[in-house]
């Protein structure tokens, strides 16, 4: 049975996640633009694309929705952490983390990471992005996704020259590896993350152990307190 949604509390939340990232924008329009954009993708419009998602919002072309994933400036990683716990502090803990593929077919070669490569969800080899994505879930069927990386193959790292024209910076890491970093270093316990990374926690934390670096001066701090001097 799908869950019946309250329109008016469902706005009302969705103020209050938005309220959480909006300081990633530090001016107006981008911020205004980048809700209507969330509004547009979670609205029940036939393709998510630029053109549709701004006459979503009421705009005349695309254009500043184009600028908004071109070129505006804000912190994609801080707002996948407000995201994350968001989600945490609403589930709660004793969930586990599903890790998964997906992939977009595409044509031409400009879009970033695209290859022929193979693609679970189009069942085949095709021109296509391929992304990971990590969901949180509980007992209880409460899920949400949490993160996500996009997949760049080595015809991409590998090409710095095709890199630096689609504006990546640097060479990326294992995306599924750079998930599961993420967690490990927000503090998600390490039984969790392993239990989705299919490995036990000993191998996890061998692997992760740069991850946990850092942390020494709060775990002793943490054993002294109970013992003040």
């Amino acid at each position: 049975m799908a869950a019946r949604i309250n329109p008016a509390e469902w706005a009302e939340e969705f103020e209050v996640l938005f309220a959480r990232v909006a300081p990633t924008f530090a001016r107006v329009q981008p911020r205004r633009r980048a809700k209507a954009f969330v509004k547009g993708l979670l609205a029940p419009i036939q393709t998510r694309s630029c053109w549709q998602i701004a006459e979503h919002a009421g705009e005349s072309s695309p254009g500043g929705m184009q600028r908004l994933l071109a070129s505006a400036v804000w912190d994609d990683h801080w707002v996948r952490t407000q995201v994350r716990d968001y989600v945490l502090a609403g589930f709660g803990p004793g969930g586990v983390l599903i890790v998964d593929e997906t992939g977009d077919a595409k044509k031409g070669v400009m879009t970033v990471g695209v290859q022929e490569q193979y693609s679970g969800t189009l069942g085949r080899i095709d021109n296509c992005q391929v992304s990971v994505h990590l969901a949180y879930t509980t007992g209880d069927g409460n899920r949400a996704l949490v993160d996500f990386a996009l997949y760049l193959p080595a015809s991409w790292t590998q090409d710095p020259q095709r890199c630096a024209a689609a504006g990546l910076a640097r060479r990326p890491y294992d995306l599924r590896h750079a998930a599961l970093s993420l967690w490990l270093n927000a503090g998600v316990p390490a039984t969790y993350v392993a239990q989705r990374a299919g490995q036990s926690v000993e191998v996890l934390l061998k692997i992760y152990a740069k991850c946990l670096d850092g942390d020494d001066a709060i775990m002793n701090r943490r054993i002294d307190e109970p013992f003040p001097t």
